[in-house]
This record gives structure tokens, sequence and C-alpha cells, in this order.
């Protein structure tokens, strides 16, 4: 960011205490606060990881292991063997870069350290990326005040015997019975949203069993860092 900003970082432990630097490996979460000179404050969330020991992938502790890469490089599989460990500096030299990017690999570190060494290969419903998010949305309500305003969550979807529901189906605001340039009036909300946040979001609206907006959004710095 550019001109006079003020930044302020808390930093959760994995059960959602605050400290002011990590004690135990693991997972960590940091919510940043950027004042910008105007006012106007921004938040954003950063997943972390405290490893046992401080290290470096790419000098004091190389990558060892055999990558199997596709045969549409055009490389034969006996120079990616013998060649293997200029492939992990390379791996390990990728992830130091990384990290100071993103938190992707922090991501990664974090959900594997709390699966069980006799955990089998997870689905997508219990990655990494998945239990981050887990964690993410537990935080946030407790930070926005949901957790005490809605303490159940709502486990979906949930389907019920003999309940009779509306089909919905794809249709105009004017089918939905919504003013008319509602949806233009929508989506410049949607667009101030997406320009304030890096946390891209998908919109759904249905009024009437009618869904007269649906879309995908993400602000140009989010899609940057996808």
């Amino acid at each position: 960011m550019l001109g006079d900003y003020k930044i302020d970082v808390t930093f959760y432990t994995k059960e959602y205490g605050v400290v002011e630097k990590p004690t135990d490996s693991g997972r960590y979460g940091a919510v940043v606060k950027i004042t910008a000179e105007d006012g106007h404050e921004y938040v954003r969330f950063r997943t972390l990881y405290k490893t046992k020991h401080r290290m470096m992938l790419s000098f004091n502790n190389p990558l060892d292991g055999e990558l199997m890469f596709p045969s549409a490089i055009g490389v034969e599989e006996l120079i990616w063997h013998n060649q293997r460990q200029s492939v992990n500096d390379y791996v390990g030299f990728a992830i130091e870069r990384d990290i100071q990017r993103s938190h992707d690999f922090a991501i990664l570190l974090a959900g594997v350290s709390e699966m069980s060494p006799q955990q089998e290969a997870v689905s997508q419903l219990e990655s990494a990326i998945t239990k981050d998010r887990q964690w993410w949305l537990r935080l946030k309500r407790k930070l926005n005040g949901n957790a005490e305003r809605f303490a159940e969550l709502t486990a979906a979807p949930l389907s019920i015997n003999g309940l009779n529901a509306p089909v919905l189906r794809e249709g105009t605001e004017e089918e939905a019975g919504m003013k008319p340039r509602t949806v233009e009036k929508i989506n410049g909300i949607l667009e101030e949203w997406a320009n304030d946040s890096d946390q891209p979001f998908n919109v759904c609206i249905a009024r009437r069993s009618i869904v007269f907006l649906t879309k995908a959004m993400a602000s140009e710095m989010a899609n940057q860092s996808q």
C-alpha cells in the first residue's frame, strides 16, 4: 500500500487464544487490520505455521525423494531420476519463494500436521484447505458475533422426508417480483464489496423460487493472488 497507513496484527493459536508470539509448533492465524490514510479499514486473514525448529528447505534441510513428471514435458524418465536432487533443490527454492508471497504452504503444513499417521489419502472434504476454511470460519464467527447469534451451525443440505419445497429455477428479476434495476443495484454493492476484500466469493439470490442473480466475485488483487 502507498501513503500513510497503520497496521495492527492479532495472532491466534490453534485453540483461538490470543498470543504475542508462537510457542508450540502447529497452526496459528493472523488477523491483519490496515487503516488507510482516509480512515478506511482493510482486514486480511492469514494462516501461519510454526515448525519445531527454525529451518530453510533450500539449504540446511534439502528435500529428499523423487517427483514423477508427466511425459508430455518431453524429458526422459531416467533423466528425472538421475537429476532428482537438482529438481528437489528447485522445489525447495520455489517453496521458500512462495512463503514470502502467500500463506498457501502454511495452510498445507497446518492441515497435514492435524491428520493422523494412520489416515489414508483424504478427499477434498477432509483436505488441508477444507480444514483451514473450517478453522477460520469458527474464528470469524467468534469475531463478528455470529457464534452467539447463531450458536448452532446448520448442516446442509438437510433431507427431510415428506417436506414439500419449491424447486429453484433461473429467471428474471421481474419474474421474481423485484423492482426494476434491482440486479443493477446489487451488482454495484457486490463490486464495492469485492474491491474492499481480497477474499473471492460466490453470490446466488432467489425469490419466489426464481434465481435472478448468480455470479462469482473477486477483486483484481484476489485474482492476482490465485
